[in-house]
């Protein structure tokens, strides 16, 4: 008996190394364009990250939150070298005409949701929300330009704030815009961060494009621009995953994942698997009292946080991007 036991607990640590140590594969789409302009050249690159979905309940009502995230390193250089020939950078996100049952959103009050460099602002630490993608742009960026500014520097400098923001909500059409102005005197390399979220009613399909610039000239629309458009089809049920197919591997897989749930979590969080298109996609069910104590781990903004905490309703979510296409357009 005490050897069953012993077996037992030892497949439980085991799981719970597994469980507690995979960290997501988010999806990445990366790009990097140069544009040649009187005596100098600009180079911008940039990645667009996927960060999750969710599904929860407002007010009695299915919804479905996407987040994504942008970041982006410019270097201006003329045939002496660094040239500081950059002056304004932004991002801009909107509808695709035909799908426009949602808001783009994102917010100047939730900590390191967006970020420049060269810039003012708070001095939050961005590493553990944008480390990864600042070393995707370095590693497209150095060669290509010839420079480029380790990501770890890119990260500690970040300062939240922006000079230009509209949000989804404050628009009737919805979209979003950030800017960011460094000035007439210029700069020869800068980095900027974003972090949106598609706020959708269930069972819509989504498109969306994301333009990301960086400027030359002050007070002109030179530079380069780099483009992705977004397609979402959603889930057939995404109000209540766990009611999509499961394979015997899901089932043998969620049996012992509650169990450590019910160990480490006491069940507040529970991941688990099901199988749909052929394809096994992780969730995990966060129920409604503690969803603001695990927003932020998730990164669920607060603000949806708390609607989704008054449905009293489990939320759920993926890191896996599901039914997600994107296209790189040219700019």
């Amino acid at each position: 008996m005490w050897k069953k036991m012993l077996g037992l607990m030892l497949g439980l640590l085991a799981l719970g190394v597994a469980l507690a140590s995979a960290a997501p594969l988010y999806t990445k789409w990366p790009q990097v364009k140069h544009v040649d302009l009187s005596g100098y050249t600009i180079y911008n690159s940039a990645v667009l990250q996927y960060s999750g979905y969710f599904s929860g309940y407002e007010d009695g009502k299915p919804k479905a939150i996407y987040t994504f995230k942008i970041a982006s390193e410019g270097v201006a250089k003329n045939v002496f070298g660094e040239w500081p020939a950059i002056h304004k950078m932004g991002v801009y996100v909107e509808k695709i005409a035909g799908n426009d049952n949602f808001y783009i959103l994102s917010s100047q009050t939730d900590k390191k949701v967006l970020g420049a460099w060269p810039h003012p602002g708070i001095d939050y630490y961005f590493g553990d929300v944008a480390l990864d993608l600042f070393e995707t742009v370095v590693s497209y960026l150095l060669p290509e330009a010839g420079i480029a500014i380790a990501a770890g520097t890119i990260v500690k400098d970040l300062k939240q704030g922006v000079d230009e923001f509209l949000s989804g909500d404050e628009t009737m059409d919805g979209h979003l815009s950030a800017e960011w102005d460094l000035g007439p005197a210029g700069t020869s390399k800068c980095g900027h961060y974003l972090k949106f979220w598609i706020d959708a009613e269930v069972g819509n399909l989504i498109e969306f494009s994301a333009k990301d610039k960086v400027y030359g000239a002050y007070n002109t629309n030179e530079g380069t621009e780099i483009t992705w458009n977004v397609m979402i089809d959603v889930l057939p049920t995404p109000s209540d995953p766990e009611v999509l197919s499961t394979t015997l591997s899901d089932k043998i897989y969620n049996t012992m994942s509650r169990l450590y749930y019910k160990i480490r979590y006491d069940s507040e969080i529970v991941k688990f698997r099901v199988t749909y298109n052929g394809k096994s996609i992780t969730f995990y069910k966060i129920q409604p009292d503690v969803i603001d104590k695990y927003a932020e781990k998730f990164g669920l903004p607060l603000s949806i946080a708390e609607k989704f905490k008054k449905s009293g309703k489990p939320v759920y979510y993926t890191p896996d991007s599901i039914g997600i296409t994107v296209v790189s357009a040219e700019g």
